[in-house]
């Protein structure tokens, strides 16, 4: 019988070890939802044609929950009438640092003065932002690829990087090892946790990060939800720093971890499940 939702993970999850995909769909099926696991690195498209594990696709689900970054797999279900959690759009926005950057900026809501890294000199950067300052991949996630310049040598690592794919970044002081993310789940839920980081400046819980319960208040939730309603997003974090005068805005992604709120005792699973439920039911 076809199935109503497909659970798309990267095929590194493909993996007796690792159990993130597995519980993900034992949630969908515990809500009684007609459910598959698929790994998006065994699809391939070929003349307007998709293949799964060198198999002909020959029906599409309803909705698609894509846990992943795969933007041509994504508008190929978008063009064939698939509901995917998240959008084209919202996802290549998310994912580009630097377009989520010009995005928040155009609602007036404060963010860190940042400009694309295409051979500026230390001289530049340290009048400019001052020290220290960040470079940091554009489309990166968990932390990685992000440098904290204190210095001269420090700057000369990043030499050989692609410029283009780096941004160089304001260093807020005040938000030293730590932030705070707002989960959204559309018309469903949302929570904010502060997470924290005694040993780094990066707060992620895969950097060694640990998270905390936050109290929302209600001008910083509708300052997410302005950012959440302008992504068009269906289930993604947006989030914060902490500035001298109250919140700067960090990033937003599609494939938020939510690690950090199970750890709070939130069922995230749960929600994000009974969000797709009424989507199906629609």
């Amino acid at each position: 019988m076809d199935c109503c939702l497909w659970i798309l993970y990267s095929s590194y999850y493909d993996n007796e070890e690792l159990n993130s995909a597995k519980k993900m769909l034992n949630k969908a099926l515990e809500f009684e939802i007609k459910a598959e696991l698929k790994f998006f690195d065994y699809f391939k498209i070929e003349e307007q044609k998709i293949f799964y594990k060198d198999e002909l696709v020959t029906y599409y689900p309803k909705v698609i929950f894509f846990r992943g970054h795969n933007i041509e797999l994504i508008k190929f279900f978008e063009e064939n009438g698939v509901y995917v959690i998240n959008k084209s759009f919202t996802t290549i926005v998310c994912k580009d640092k630097w377009q989520t950057n010009e995005l928040v900026k155009s609602l007036n809501i404060q963010t860190p003065n940042c400009e694309i890294y295409n051979g500026q000199s230390f001289d530049y950067c340290m009048k400019k932002y001052g020290l220290p300052f960040l470079i940091k991949y554009r489309y990166g996630a968990q932390g990685k690829s992000i440098y904290l310049i204190n210095n001269l040598n420090d700057f000369n690592i990043t030499k050989n990087i692609n410029n283009d794919d780096y941004i160089i970044q304001e260093y807020i002081k005040s938000s030293y090892g730590k932030d705070l993310r707002v989960y959204i789940i559309k018309n469903t839920w949302h929570a904010a946790c502060i997470r924290a980081n005694e040993n780094s400046f990066m707060s992620n819980i895969a950097q060694g990060g640990k998270s905390y319960h936050y109290d929302l208040s209600e001008d910083d939730y509708n300052k997410a939800l302005k950012i959440f309603n302008k992504l068009d997003g269906d289930i993604i974090s947006v989030d914060f720093l902490f500035g001298d005068n109250g919140l700067i805005f960090c990033e937003a992604n599609t494939n938020a971890g939510f690690a950090s709120f199970n750890f709070l005792g939130y069922n995230v699973r749960d929600y994000m499940m009974e969000y797709i439920k009424n989507i199906i039911k629609k």
